[in-house]
């Protein structure tokens, strides 16, 4: 797959929000988005292409500002599956991003560049990540954003098979 779209696919799981926001996807046609517990599932289907991408993510917002936004979850594109953890106002420069398991097995990101908005984990490290969010309770991730205060997202991880799931039936 071309660098480029992989890019592309990248800013549509930081965009996303149930509709079509970037005009990388014009040629993006019959989203869809299911909802498992506070999970949800944003399918694309690119007919140029012929591949299907979903995204199975948490959003939490961080204020009352529009935009102010992080997102924690999983991307899958082609039986890839990439774990991605964005604020849509950016993160804080030098910053860490932790993430951990029922607060046994961690991991720690390095922050990217001020003019980046999250972290894409390495498809590796983010197949440990997905094994390990399937046999657990609870996921926590821990962030900078931009001139804020540290952030915490903790998010059930009860319904979080099954959202994977129909993200791996529609995006095979």
């Amino acid at each position: 797959m071309h660098k480029q779209t992989l890019r592309s696919l990248w800013l549509g799981f930081a965009l996303i929000s149930g509709v079509l926001v970037s005009a990388a996807f014009t040629s993006m046609a019959h989203a869809q988005q299911f909802e498992f517990g506070p999970w949800i599932v944003a399918c694309e289907a690119n007919a140029p292409y012929q591949y299907t991408f979903c995204n199975v993510y948490y959003n939490k917002a961080l204020s009352d500002d529009a935009g102010d936004v992080a997102r924690f979850g999983v991307t899958r594109t082609l039986g890839v599956e990439r774990v991605a953890i964005v604020a849509l106002k950016g993160l804080a420069a030098g910053s860490k991003v932790v993430l951990s398991v029922d607060k046994s097995q961690t991991w720690t990101f390095e922050a990217p560049s001020p003019t980046d908005i999250g972290v894409l984990v390495p498809t590796a490290e983010s197949k440990k990540i997905v094994d390990q969010m399937l046999m657990g309770k609870t996921v926590t991730v821990t962030i900078t954003p931009a001139g804020r205060a540290q952030q915490e997202l903790q998010v059930s991880l009860a319904s979080f098979p099954e959202a994977l799931k129909r993200a791996r039936e529609k995006a095979k």
